[in-house]
């Protein structure tokens, strides 16, 4: 399995698994929420019958123009996801919408493109003191213990992109 080249998270303690090195007694509950390989945010529509809302937290441009996002999903006011993306320049170009994208999910937009796909497919659980954590947790009423996190790349059109997302509710129901 290769290793996205760069990570949207600039810290964490984070040891990413391929999820056939998680053992199924080590598997959380929404194990399969974790390893699913289409849209995240489709499956939360669909499941919880609630439209997906985003609260984007930054949205910068690092020096080579790629583009760093970060941002929650809630459904029905809950924060269920936090996620961090980064998008190359090449892929902002091919991409053009992702400029105007504001306050919408990105997942729904890439998933609707034929040539998308998730590759290299990574999970961890993380400890309440992981800088990823705190950030995904920064402003929110609960601190938890410990939260799982997934790492892959989302290729669109043969190239790609690299997203993070933990997630913030013990279960995705």
């Amino acid at each position: 399995m290769s290793t996205p080249s760069r990570q949207p998270e600039t810290q964490t303690r984070a040891t990413w698994l391929s999820p056939d090195q998680v053992a199924e007694s080590d598997r959380p509950r929404n194990w399969p929420w974790l390893v699913e390989a289409g849209s995240l945010t489709g499956r939360l529509e669909a499941s919880l019958g609630a439209p997906v809302e985003v609260e984007r937290l930054s949205e910068v441009s690092d020096g080579d123009g790629a583009l760093r996002r970060e941002v929650r999903l809630y459904a029905a006011g809950r924060p269920l996801i936090y996620a961090v993306s980064h998008i190359p320049a090449a892929l902002l170009d091919r991409l053009e919408w992702v400029s105007s994208l504001g306050d919408q999910p990105l997942g729904t937009r890439l998933f609707s493109d034929a040539t998308a796909s998730r590759e290299d497919l990574c999970v961890a659980r993380l400890a309440a003191d992981d800088p990823l954590v705190r950030r995904a947790c920064d402003g929110l009423d609960r601190q938890p213990s410990s939260l799982w996190a997934r790492r892959s790349r989302l290729v669109v059109g043969g190239q790609a992109m690299v997203i993070v997302e933990c997630f913030l509710q013990g279960e995705a129901e």
